[in-house]
């Protein structure tokens, strides 16, 4: 009898337990923590339609002007870029994106998003989504879910997305660019400046560096543990799309917990900056973050790390680097070339692109007077620059500053 009970006991039970479990509501953000365990008995807590608008829609009501760009690389990636036009503009902008996003990653914040605050301040802004990212994940010859599809790294992107990028940009404006790139997005421009110096010339006019990685040598972030076994792994792992984290994305958008688990996680990955994440933004890391990020991505990186912490090109192997590079290592990205202004924006707390990283970057690296300004954002691990509560008065006003010395010295 009692086990009858029970049995009934938990059948009615168990919708409430789901219902603290599964959002079953139509509102997908909330303005703290807490409210997101509750979203579907009130809180405060309200529905974000930005959230499932795809990013051309986005530009469309912010700014009433899109145009969308499809443009195939040397090695036959289709490319799709938007750009947001403005006559007699200020400066030509391209925002690269991270490792995790596309052009989403500038739009994240509605009307007050980066790219609209861009282009409200006179600037025409171009938007580019990196192979695999959610807005191009086609190929001249290959489908999205053949494994030679993912065959690329940082290294491919910086060497053939940039360069078509960077000449339909100037094909149709005829100015060089200020180009904004945030952690793997500024790793990409580094390349590019210093292999091919003379084009880097022609095409930009200033790099703008959010939270750059390029010597990992005082990563403290825990995503070193995942760098290890990728590592030893990757020939089983071969090549392909890591899909670590569209799971998770795919799993987190329901379940009402994740949220709470995401910011007790953060502190260990991104770097410790308490009450600084924006609760209200969650639905956009969950609905498009975690897209394009390839297994060689990860192998560099963690070769990187690894490998005495030099930025060197990928390590294929004594044997494949003696056909590729004629050297039984990889040669080090020669950054001495790099020779345009260059500005670094990073926080005081980042675990992954550590403040003395950066400082290695623009010391050791870079060649002299190439760094034209250093800002140190307070309170900010490697996701802050774009998620935290304060990113009008940090990052973006920065940005402003910067933006506003090199109009100055124009």
């Amino acid at each position: 009898m009692f086990r009858k009970r029970s049995s009934i006991f938990l059948f009615l039970l168990l919708p409430v337990l789901i219902s603290f479990v599964i959002n079953i509501s139509s509102k997908n953000a909330c303005t703290n923590y807490f409210d997101y365990l509750k979203i579907n008995f009130g809180g405060d807590c309200f529905f974000n339609p930005d959230v499932v608008l795809p990013v051309p829609d986005l530009i469309e009501k912010y700014t009433g002007h899109v145009q969308t760009y499809n443009i195939t690389t040397e090695d036959g990636y289709i490319l799709t870029m938007f750009r947001i036009p403005r006559t007699n503009p200020k400066g030509v902008i391209l925002l690269q994106p991270p490792i995790s996003a596309g052009s989403i990653a500038w739009l994240s914040d509605g009307a007050n998003s980066l790219g609209f605050s861009l282009w409200r301040k006179g600037y025409e802004v171009w938007l580019s989504n990196h192979r695999g990212a959610s807005y191009s994940r086609k190929h001249v010859n290959l489908l999205d879910a053949d494994p030679t599809f993912w065959n690329f790294g940082f290294h491919e992107i910086a060497v053939y997305d940039l360069e078509a990028q960077f000449n339909v940009i100037f094909e149709e404006t005829k100015s060089k660019i200020i180009f904004i790139g945030y952690s793997m997005g500024a790793t990409e421009a580094l390349i590019y400046a210093s292999l091919n110096p003379e084009k880097t010339e022609n095409f930009i006019d200033s790099l703008i560096l959010v939270a750059p990685l390029t010597v990992l040598k005082h990563l403290s972030s825990n995503f070193k543990y995942i760098l290890y076994p990728m590592l030893f792994l990757k020939d089983i792992f071969k090549m392909g799309e890591f899909l670590t984290f569209e799971v998770v994305r795919w799993l987190a958008q329901p379940v009402t917990i994740v949220p709470y688990i995401v910011d007790i996680m953060t502190p260990f990955s991104m770097g410790a900056t308490p009450n600084e994440m924006d609760p209200a933004l969650f639905p956009y890391v969950f609905a498009h973050h975690g897209r394009g990020i390839s297994h060689k991505m990860i192998y560099h990186y963690g070769q990187i790390f690894l490998n005495n912490n030099n930025f060197s090109m990928y390590d294929y192997g004594t044997e494949h680097n003696r056909l590729k590079y004629g050297s039984d290592r990889p040669p080090d990205y020669p950054l001495q070339n790099v020779k345009k202004p260059v500005y670094v924006i990073y926080g005081d707390k980042d675990a992954v692109a550590t403040p003395a990283d950066i400082n290695i970057l623009c010391t050791d690296l870079l060649p002299k007077g190439t760094v034209r300004g250093t800002f140190a954002m307070p309170n900010h691990n490697h996701i802050d620059f774009m998620f935290s509560r304060y990113r009008k008065n940090k990052t973006y006003q920065a940005l402003f500053t910067i933006l506003d010395n090199i109009e100055m010295n124009k």
